[in-house]
């Protein structure tokens, strides 16, 4: 495969021999091979749905690539980050940054590579758990995270987080057809004294969108209460409980709001994120409150966590010091998950990622946030 993958491996060619046969003997056997063939190739493509294999991308010599028949994942472990996400020889959703290692970062000492990334929800505490308010903790100096792969799913698991003492964890697996990717995160191997309420934080950077093409939607309860939202956005439209956000690159807004579900829709493709309910949450499969359950509520509360504690959206400037001017902004779709305060309550942030393809050159904000009303 050419591009930012390593080359292909050639085919390795097949060769049958034996003794003449007569021309009828001959096609006989050609017709009984072409049936085999059929159904051993067949069988292997139902058995191989999800590909999984080593590769080299963007220089990176360790990348996972995911893969079916519309979609590929790239994960990296040696800079624990999914750096790359979208249709098959289309171009990456993600943004990233793959100069990184070459262009000196002036926040701290961290690297901008870009993609998806798992950080510790709340930053107000990373000063007193570990000694600076940034880089992130785990983030700071490309700490290798081992790779697990396990039938069609691979795992991601860090090194010990420094100041906190456990380790973060992701679950990457893409669906056999479709575009359905799931990512599950959370910690693991942490002392009862370890946690204190902490979250998991999912950072997902996504190329710069045009106007009026970031989407929210705000959780069912959140509406009912009057949309809770804080933080500052320059313009925005709402198609109900939807909100449609203008991205305004000479600034660096960033909203917090009770949602389930981002968005980013560019010309012909929409990325969706959308949020699985917390476990033992109202509406989670199994939980008290859950659709069907005996004594299910009309409405789930607000969860309570922190302001914000469901989902973020931030705007790049068109100006930054932590990536190369040339690669231009991005903006972040962010979710954490629930408190965790002890291994007995151990969390889970699952979300689950989507690709769609849009008719037409241009962006329909009302008509999109109609699809996500659905």
């Amino acid at each position: 495969m050419a591009g930012k993958y390593g080359p292909d491996a050639g085919a390795r060619a097949v060769i049958i021999s034996g003794v003449t046969h007569s021309k009828a003997t001959t096609l006989r056997w050609v017709g009984l091979l072409v049936c085999l063939c059929a159904w051993t190739v067949g069988c292997t493509a139902a058995r191989s749905a999800v590909r999984i294999e080593q590769v080299t991308y963007a220089g990176f010599a360790d990348a996972v690539r995911i893969s079916n028949r519309q979609v590929d994942v790239v994960v990296v472990p040696s800079i624990g980050r999914i750096l790359r996400y979208g249709f098959i020889g289309e171009p990456n959703v993600f943004w990233e940054n793959t100069r990184a290692i070459a262009y000196a970062p002036k926040i701290g000492n961290w690297r901008n590579w870009g993609g998806e990334k798992l950080w510790i929800w709340p930053q107000d505490d990373w000063q007193a758990r570990y000694g600076k308010t940034w880089p992130p903790p785990g983030d700071d100096q490309d700490q290798a995270c081992q790779v697990q792969i396990s039938g069609q799913s691979v795992r991601l698991i860090s090194p010990p987080v420094p100041g906190y003492d456990f380790r973060l964890v992701r679950d990457i697996a893409l669906a056999p057809s479709g575009t359905t990717l799931v990512v599950s995160s959370g910690f693991i191997d942490a002392p009862d004294a370890g946690f204190g309420n902490v979250s998991a934080w999912s950072v997902i950077q996504v190329r710069q969108p045009t106007a009026e093409v970031i989407f929210a939607r705000l959780t069912e309860d959140a509406w009912a209460a009057g949309g809770r939202t804080w933080g500052d956005w320059p313009a925005s439209r709402q198609y109900g409980r939807v909100l449609a956000l203008r991205r305004d690159g000479a600034k660096t807004p960033k909203l917090f709001l009770h949602a389930d579900l981002l968005a980013v829709a560019r010309p012909g493709v929409l990325l969706s994120v959308r949020k699985s309910p917390d476990p033992g949450a109202p509406g989670a499969p199994g939980a008290p409150g859950a659709p069907g359950a005996p004594g299910a509520p009309d409405e789930a509360p607000v969860a309570s966590f922190s302001v914000g504690g469901q989902a973020q959206v931030y705007a790049d400037p068109l100006v930054s010091q932590s990536r190369p001017p040339e690669l231009g902004p991005y903006v972040e779709l962010e979710f954490t998950g629930p408190p965790v305060a002890s291994r007995d309550r151990p969390g889970q942030l699952t979300l689950i990622y989507t690709l769609k393809r849009l008719a037409g050159r241009g962006i329909d904000p009302q008509a999109i946030a109609r699809q996500l009303h659905e």
